[in-house]
This record gives C-alpha cells, sequence and structure tokens, in this order.
C-alpha cells in the first residue's frame, strides 16, 4: 500500500512538471511595443483628484465565441452644417443688415444678449431689393423652450421662403443701445451646401497633436473656401486659433500641437470653425462646432508581459494612486486562419503610485470551447482610471501568446 500512494506520488508530480514545462514553452509578445510617453508629475496632475474606490480586484471573462464584436476605435466624428450664425449690434440691426442665404428657404432665429430687450415678431422686416419677404411661421423664446429647444429667453424664431442671394433683415423700433448685443443663426435645411468638419480623433492625451479636417461640400464636389477656427476650454474660454491650409486632396487642414493637461472631470473640449466661399457670385457662409476630450495620462502599459498557467500579467507605469481597469478582446484562428474572437477580458484593482500590474485571468474553458487555435490574441487593449472615470490609453494591436 506504502509502494501504492509513492507512486501515485510520483505520477502527479511528473503531472506537475509536465504542466510546468508547457508554461515555460509557452511564449506572449506584443505585436507591436507600446510607444512610451513621459508621464505628468503629481504636481501636473494636482487638478485630476482620484475618488476613493474599493479597493478589492476584479477579475471576469465574457463569453464573446461566436459574437459580432465592433472595434472600439478612437476615430473622430465627423459634424456637418447647414448653417451659421452671425454677431450684430443693436444700431446696425436698426439700420438693417444683408445675410446672404444660398437657398429658397431658411429658419432664422434671433435673439438678444441683453436682459432687458424685448424683440416681438412686428418689429422685423425682411426684404429682397423691392420685395418685402413674409414670415411663414413665427415662434418665441418661451414657445421654443417650451419644446425642449435651449434658446435665450427673448428670442424669435421664424421660417421665410426666398431667392438666393442677400437678404435684408430690419428691426424697426427697436429700444436699444448702439452696443447692445444680438446673435442670428441662419439655418438653410434646404440648400445643397454644406460644411463638414471632423477630428483626427475623440479622445486625446495631454501632449497630442489635435488635427482638424474641414471641406464645403455641394452634392459631390468641393467649393474652394476660405476658414477660420478657434478650440475652446471645457469652461468656455477661447484656447488658441486655428491656422488653416488646403492640402493635397482639396480640404482644410489645421494642427495644434502639444495640448494641454486636462481631465474628463472638467468637461469636453470644442472645436468652433467658420467658412465663406464665393460661387457663381453667390456667398455661401457656413459654421460648425464638435466636442473631443483631452485626459490626463496618469499611467501607461509600460510593455512588460507575463504568463502563467493561470494568468496573463501586464506591467504598468503609474503617476497617480487610483483604481484602474484593463481590458481586451482575446481571438483565436480557425482553421481557415482567420481570427475570430473567444472572451472580452476584464479585470480591474487599486494600483499605488509606482510600477504595478494588472492581471487577466487566463478562460482556459472558453478557449477549448472555442476550439480555436494559436496563435492568440489580445487586442482592442484598453487601460482606464476607474477613480477620474476617464480612459488613459489604447492599443489596439495589443499583444499575442501560444499555448503548447
Amino acid at each position: 500500500m506504502k509502494n501504492h500512494n509513492i507512486h501515485k506520488t510520483i505520477i502527479l508530480a511528473s503531472l506537475l512538471a509536465a504542466s510546468q514545462t508547457s508554461l515555460a514553452e509557452s511564449s506572449i509578445t506584443w505585436v507591436k511595443a507600446p510607444q512610451m510617453k513621459t508621464l505628468p508629475s503629481l504636481q501636473q496632475t494636482k487638478a485630476a483628484t482620484a475618488t476613493q474606490w474599493q479597493q478589492q480586484p476584479v477579475q471576469y471573462n465574457i463569453d464573446a465565441i461566436d459574437k459580432v464584436i465592433t472595434a472600439a476605435e478612437n476615430q473622430g466624428y465627423v459634424a456637418e452644417s447647414k448653417s451659421f450664425y452671425m454677431d450684430v449690434n443693436g444700431a446696425d440691426l436698426t439700420k438693417g443688415i444683408d445675410i446672404p442665404v444660398a437657398s429658397h428657404s431658411a429658419v432664422i432665429r434671433i435673439s438678444s444678449m441683453g436682459e432687458n430687450i424685448q424683440i416681438d415678431g412686428s418689429q422685423i422686416e425682411l426684404s429682397q431689393g423691392p420685395t418685402q419677404i413674409s414670415k411663414q411661421v413665427m415662434a418665441t423664446g418661451e414657445e421654443l423652450n417650451s419644446i425642449g429647444m435651449a434658446v435665450p429667453e427673448h428670442t424669435v424664431a421664424m421660417k421665410i421662403n426666398h431667392q438666393p442671394g442677400a437678404l435684408r433683415l430690419k428691426l424697426n423700433g427697436l429700444k436699444t443701445a448702439n452696443n447692445d448685443r444680438f446673435v442670428i443663426h441662419v439655418l438653410e435645411p434646404e440648400s445643397p451646401y454644406r460644411l463638414a468638419m471632423t477630428t483626427s480623433k475623440q479622445l486625446y492625451q495631454a501632449g497630442d497633436t489635435l488635427t482638424v479636417k474641414a471641406e464645403l461640400l455641394a452634392a459631390d464636389s468641393k467649393l474652394p473656401i476660405a476658414m477660420q477656427g478657434y478650440i475652446s476650454r471645457p469652461n468656455g474660454e477661447k484656447y488658441a486659433d486655428l491656422k488653416f491650409t488646403t492640402d493635397g486632396d482639396g480640404q482644410m487642414v489645421a494642427n495644434l500641437a502639444q495640448l494641454p493637461l486636462a481631465s474628463l472631470n472638467d468637461g469636453l473640449w470644442e472645436v468652433h470653425t467658420i467658412a465663406k466661399s464665393e460661387n457663381a457670385d453667390q456667398t455661401i457662409l457656413r459654421d460648425v462646432s464638435s466636442a473631443f476630450a483631452v485626459t490626463v495620462p496618469t499611467a501607461q502599459f509600460n510593455g512588460q508581459l507575463k504568463m502563467t498557467h493561470a494568468e496573463i500579467k501586464l506591467g504598468i507605469d503609474n503617476h497617480m494612486s487610483s483604481r484602474y481597469e484593463a481590458s481586451g478582446l482575446l481571438m483565436g484562428h480557425d482553421k481557415t486562419g482567420n481570427a475570430q474572437p473567444i472572451a472580452m477580458l476584464m479585470t480591474a484593482d487599486w494600483l499605488s503610485q509606482g510600477e504595478a500590474t494588472l492581471s487577466f485571468k487566463l478562460p482556459k474553458l472558453l478557449i477549448n470551447k472555442s476550439g480555436l487555435s494559436a496563435p492568440f490574441l489580445v487586442t482592442q487593449l484598453n487601460l482606464k482610471n476607474q477613480s477620474l472615470m476617464a480612459p488613459v490609453q489604447q492599443i489596439d494591436s495589443g499583444f499575442q501568446f501560444n499555448m503548447k
């Protein structure tokens, strides 16, 4: 009986040794090594304060076998506009101003920025040459706010039909100081001309370069334009002007290097662009705005990878004690050589400042269930600061490993 137990012990030790040998032969490498950046110091990130979170580690995997997984790409949003704004003062409105319109109808909204300046629809006079233009539909600021459109209280909006060209707008009996400010918004929903603008990303890290591209489109053609723009901080303050040039594709392009440190707690930044074009004696005005985020890179993947029989460990350089989350999509290869999803890997833990580690639980059961083969890939690798509720780093290519 004693010999039998010794024999069982030898077999068990052999199996453990074989398992350890198999792990030793397993390899794990980055598809493309993470690009290391100089992270900001704690003094620089003092505006971004970590919220107290639970400090217990969490690991779990979500079955993704035979699921359609959409890549979370950090692409800029394309904003389009068929409208423009005009800032005018009371003296100009009393004399009358010309509004360039490029279609046969428009919705015009006039808002007074003064607290005590009332605008009545009967004061508005519209004309094109000797022809008086009638107002088809009228609405007050109170009516617009009641249906969920946030506009200043002293606002009048109207829909009109007209000819393309210059539209004369005048306010009669206006009781205002010459420097009182009014904002006029002109929307031409039936116009063929639209201004399209996009940023290179939706999410930037401090120190990144912002790229803005814009073009004025009419059907399938591009029109030459003069372009202006600026960037505003989350609090609305102007941060910097944009200088546009024309690229080889006829698009207007502006770059702004070295975006400053910010936190998503502060809100979104905005880019504002204004375009003007002269087309067949027709003046076309358009402007469009869009938003983007700038986050503090409080941590980053430092390139260290290690695989055990149960986990995949990722090295983190961390400049702020906080709770972090990492996620990635595990994929294997089918018999035709195509990569197919196996599982979404998720992990979170509180990391102290300095070098740290986040670990994925290796989903062996799902790997076996999938029937897929090595090399296995972990793509769409994301690192987030949960305490700040802010993305920190994204690596689309991720890493690969074998299990022999």
